[in-house]
């Protein structure tokens, strides 16, 4: 009779472990982006049983979901608080439970994408000077930046060489970011993209994000025995010096003694020609800046005769002044307002679209000073970016939005 107690016991034992099976989640599906509570169903099961029992989402061997928390309601059920961000993976995913042993339910469980999808909308300024300083806001759409984590990181990319980062970022809301960046002085200028790492975003990007642009200092070198003589000067080598008048650049003037300096950072430059007894005590000065321009005409001893440096910084807006696009967006007509601060009239307006490939092109021209023309852009909605072109030069980007 004893013998016969132990068989039935071991028997009632085998069956209790054996016959274990997980049997539902409730609910089957859910998101990216969502927070979730979902609850695990089983058959014979004893998850109150034990000390450890763990539930977790998979896929394949590589990729686990794991709850934030669970709570056991009974041996058959459990609630667990599930977060699904954008790096998680969408499609079928198997549940498991593992209490006094594994158990799965294949397919149990299915992520779906973003019904809204994230992305990043723009950034203000869009421009910047070589090594120049500014505070930047970066505004997203249906993004999240405030769930998860403190800092979201940010950077940008310029080709597959170039990266650098802010240096130092701050949340505002879900769908903004302030950041200070510092522009390296020794990147290329043009545009670069944006990169941000986002807890319940995922990656996003935003294409052509910011313009990088360098300052050029430029002018013409004539001589003459008054200041109204006009007489260039060509093949005189033009020298570029730090405010320590250390040389960081040469260039030589053409056949009408000009001479150009471009892609500079932000900061104070000197001028200095090299012209036997030339009186160099008095070189003159400029200061790139984010928004400046100057023109000087610095006239120097020679031989008892006048040597005329007309030099200025190109690059940028006067101080009053800063050229832009309105309305921006618009469904179909932009009014540019443009600062030509150079003596070229004929000016050539590209627009090109996101893949760089020129979609229209129209030639004006303008007045010394500020000028209004008028763009109708006969294209589908989007970001494109309209090029201003003076002497085969490109003299200012801007981005604007067809709605």
């Amino acid at each position: 009779m004893r013998t016969l107690s132990l068989i039935l016991m071991t028997i009632f034992v085998v069956n209790s472990i054996f016959g274990q099976s997980l049997v539902g989640v409730n609910p089957s599906n859910a998101e990216q982006g969502q927070i979730l509570s979902l609850e695990f169903t089983g058959t014979n099961t004893l998850f109150t049983q034990g000390t450890s029992t763990t539930f977790w989402l998979s896929q394949g061997t590589s990729t686990v979901i794991n709850p934030d928390n669970c709570s056991i309601i009974n041996d058959s059920i459990v609630n667990c608080n599930f977060t699904f961000t954008g790096h998680h993976n969408i499609g079928l995913y198997d549940a498991n439970v593992n209490s006094l042993n594994t158990l799965v339910l294949q397919n149990g469980f299915t992520l779906n994408s973003f019904s809204n999808p994230p992305s990043l909308s723009d950034i203000l300024p869009d421009s910047a000077l070589l090594g120049d300083t500014l505070m930047m806001i970066l505004s997203g759409i249906n993004t999240q930046f405030g769930q998860g984590t403190s800092t979201v990181p940010v950077w940008f990319t310029q080709g597959t060489s170039t990266l650098f980062y802010p240096n130092s970022t701050t949340i505002t809301d879900d769908y903004t970011i302030d950041y200070n960046l510092i522009v390296p002085s020794n990147i290329d200028t043009g545009w670069v993209d944006t990169y941000v790492n986002s807890f319940m975003d995922g990656f996003l990007n935003l294409a052509n994000a910011l313009n990088i642009y360098g300052g050029e200092i430029g002018g013409q070198i004539t001589q003459g025995p008054n200041k109204t003589d006009d007489t260039p000067l060509a093949n005189v080598d033009v020298y570029l010096l730090d405010i320590d008048n250390n040389i960081l650049l040469t260039s030589t003037t053409d056949l009408d003694g000009m001479f150009l300096f471009s892609k500079l950072a932000k900061g104070t430059y000197k001028i200095s020609v090299d012209v036997v007894d030339l009186n160099t005590t008095n070189l003159p000065t400029y200061t790139i800046s984010g928004s400046n321009y100057n023109f000087n005409e610095e006239w120097l001893s020679l031989n008892g005769q006048d040597l005329e440096v007309a030099s200025g910084i190109y690059h940028g807006a006067s101080s009053s002044f800063a050229s832009y696009v309105f309305p921006n967006p618009a469904s179909k007509s932009f009014n540019l307002f443009y600062d030509n601060v150079t003596n070229q009239n004929k000016k050539i307006l590209v627009v090109k679209d996101v893949s760089g490939r020129k979609v229209s092109t129209q030639t004006t021209t303008m007045q010394l000073g500020i000028n209004t023309v008028v763009l109708n852009l006969e294209q589908p909605t989007g970001i494109y970016f309209l090029e201003v072109w003076g002497n085969n030069k490109l003299e200012h980007s801007f981005k604007i939005v067809k709605q």
